[in-house]
């Protein structure tokens, strides 16, 4: 894996390879936000520090996803837009993506559906169970909010098609998840 830190807001990540297999592409996708939870289990049992503060920076990059936007949730894929030559391999440098936000992140959002993927919120309980810190719970409550908002409907949960989006109720996805 390719762990890189952001210049910006010095957010951690991992990335994926670029098609060579050489060097990160700076792409990060939801699904990875289930490593912070791993990470932490697995600096308990192994009684690894250094791994505890992997998965509480990493934990920190994914509740960006979510607090940044304004549904409150958080987008399928990113591409981050430079490294923090501090605590990074020389080398290995990002290609910039052409930023189409408004905002001004670290990132750009390259697929802006959210499809109530469970894995933040698990590595948000795991690390409050081993770190005890409360604001893992806040930042899990935040995120219970917005799906209630967003994603709720009359008979059950959605998707939604556009986590930039302020208005509830208005781009839900006719699909499910296989």
């Amino acid at each position: 894996m390719i762990f890189r830190t952001t210049a910006g807001d010095n957010l951690t990540f991992v990335s994926d390879l670029n098609e060579d297999g050489y060097g990160p592409n700076g792409k990060m996708e939801h699904l990875v936000c289930f490593f912070p939870g791993v990470l932490a289990l697995g600096s308990k049992e192994l009684d690894r520090k250094d791994d505890l503060n992997l998965a509480k920076e990493l934990m920190e990059t994914c509740y960006n996803f979510y607090e940044k936007m304004p549904s409150g949730l958080s987008p399928e894929s990113v591409r981050f837009k430079g490294l923090n030559p501090q605590k990074n391999f020389p080398g290995n440098d990002l290609v910039e993506p052409e930023d189409t936000d408004p905002k001004n992140l670290d990132y750009v959002i390259e697929s802006r559906v959210y499809l109530l993927r469970p894995e933040t919120v698990e590595s948000l309980m795991v690390l409050y169970r081993i770190t005890k810190d409360e604001k893992y719970r806040e930042m899990g409550w935040n995120i219970f909010q917005s799906i209630e908002k967003f994603t709720k409907t009359p008979t059950a949960y959605s998707s939604i098609d556009d986590v930039t989006s302020e208005s509830p109720g208005l781009n839900y996805m006719n699909s499910m998840e296989r």
